[in-house]
C-alpha cells in the first residue's frame, strides 16, 4: 500500500474483487493505512488517506448504496466506519450513516430459508445468506456501533441467529466451500456479538472450543 499511494486520484484497483474494482481496493488500503495509525493528519501518508476517504464518500449515493455489491457495500462502510472513528469528521458522518442503514435494509430482507435470517448475500434484496459475504457487514455493523451508533444494536443481536442456523458450532452456511477455515472464523465473531443474549452463550462457548482444537 505504500508504494501503491495515489493522493491525487484517492483510489485504489482491486482486481477480480467480485466487480469491487476500486471501491473495494481504496477500502482495503484504507483499512491498511488506519491500521498502521495513519490518519488524515499523518506527515507522510495524511493526504492519502484523505483522498481515500474522500473517494468512499464520493461512492455513497443519497440512499447509502455503494456501487458493486454487498462485498462492496461492508468494505466500504467499514472504511468509512474506521476513518470517522479516528478522524471525528462530520463529512464521514451522514455517508456512514446512510450506508450502514442500506446493510440493515438488506439484513431484513425476507428470506426464503430460516437458517437465512440475520444474514447477507450479494444483493441488496438477496433472499439466502451465507457467512463470506455476512463476514464484512457483521464487522461494518460492529465498527460503526462502535462509533457510537446505538440504533445498530438491535442489527447486531439478529446475527448470532444466522451462525446458530446450520451446524453449531462450526456455523458454516456454505458448506460447499473450501475456505472453511476462514467462515468458521467470521461465524465465531459474529456469535460473539450475541453471546451476552440469553440462551446464546453456550453455543459461543462451544464454538470456541472447536476453534482452540486446532479445527479449520
Amino acid at each position: 500500500v505504500q508504494t501503491c499511494a495515489l493522493p491525487i486520484y484517492g483510489s485504489w484497483d482491486c482486481h477480480g474483487a467480485h466487480g469491487g474494482g476500486k471501491i473495494a481496493g481504496t477500502s482495503l488500503a484504507t483499512l491498511a493505512f488506519l491500521g498502521h495509525g495513519e490518519t488524515v493528519d499523518s506527515a507522510e501518508f495524511g493526504v492519502s488517506v484523505q483522498k481515500a476517504l474522500e473517494y468512499l464518500v464520493s461512492k455513497v449515493d443519497k440512499n447509502g448504496n455503494v456501487p458493486g455489491n454487498m462485498y462492496t457495500q461492508g468494505l466500504a462502510v467499514f472504511a468509512l466506519a474506521e476513518g470517522y472513528a479516528m478522524s471525528g469528521s462530520p463529512a464521514l458522518k451522514g455517508p456512514l450513516d446512510r450506508s450502514a442503514q442500506l446493510i440493515i435494509r438488506s439484513q431484513r430482507a425476507p428470506k426464503g430459508n430460516t437458517a437465512h435470517v440475520g444474514g447477507w448475500r450479494y444483493k441488496v434484496e438477496s433472499d439466502d445468506a451465507d457467512l463470506s459475504v455476512s463476514g464484512w457487514q457483521i464487522m461494518a455493523l460492529k465498527s460503526a456501533a462502535n462509533d457510537g451508533a446505538a440504533w445498530l444494536h438491535p442489527s447486531l443481536d439478529r446475527i448470532p441467529l444466522l451462525n446458530l442456523g446450520r451446524s453449531s458450532p462450526v456455523f458454516t452456511l456454505i458448506l460447499r466451500e473450501h475456505h472453511l477455515g476462514q467462515l468458521e472464523r467470521r461465524g465465531f465473531f459474529g456469535n460473539q456479538l450475541g453471546c451476552h443474549l440469553a440462551g446464546l452463550a453456550k453455543h459461543f462457548d462451544k464454538s470456541g472450543q472447536f476453534l482452540a482444537k486446532g479445527n479449520g
